[in-house]
């Protein structure tokens, strides 16, 4: 393994147990899509966790679309250079079989549980790997931008939509 592998290991691994937090209270928010509830609560906590990393959040707020609940995106960023790499994701879930599957469970060093695998995992290692490299100094010339939208289940009109009219950067 090389240093800087070694490095963003340690990186991480201090910081291993933010990072289960942060994955089950994302999981714990009923994020169903359709019909798109619980936008807004999960847009506030990718926020906070967002401040935390000192990735510099901005909750967007969208403007009412179908079902959709408090439709919002949030991004951030990390760096400075002038090159730009996207981290782009999503928070809302396919609708679950049981009320149940919004209650993480950690079980043999994994987490279960709705969006665990697409994607509230992929968000939480997306802060926390952009925080690395920016703390460890890994982007040179780069900056990851992160953009985290409502409603890929259902065509992304409103998050990714709203990006793509904006022009985001």
């Amino acid at each position: 393994m090389t240093e800087r592998a070694e490095a963003v290991q340690a990186w991480l691994g201090a910081r291993a147990e933010a990072m289960a937090a942060l994955l089950e209270a994302l999981v714990a928010i009923d994020t169903e899509n359709p019909p798109g509830r619980g936008l807004g609560r999960c847009g506030r906590v990718l926020r906070d966790a967002m401040a935390g990393l000192d990735l510099g959040p901005e909750l967007l707020e969208l403007p009412p679309r179908g079902g959709l609940e408090e439709p919002c995106l949030v991004r951030g960023s990390a760096g400075e250079g002038s090159r730009t790499v996207y981290f782009h994701g999503h928070f809302d879930v396919v609708p679950a079989q049981s009320p149940a599957q919004f209650r993480p469970v950690r079980a043999d060093g994994r987490i279960v549980g709705r969006g665990t695998a697409d994607m509230k995992g992929g968000l939480v290692a997306m802060l926390y790997g952009a925080a690395a490299a920016r703390e460890l100094g890994l982007l040179g010339d780069r900056r990851i931008v992160l953009h985290c939208v409502c409603d890929e289940e259902t065509g992304s009109v409103a998050g990714s939509g709203h990006l793509r009219a904006a022009a985001a950067p």
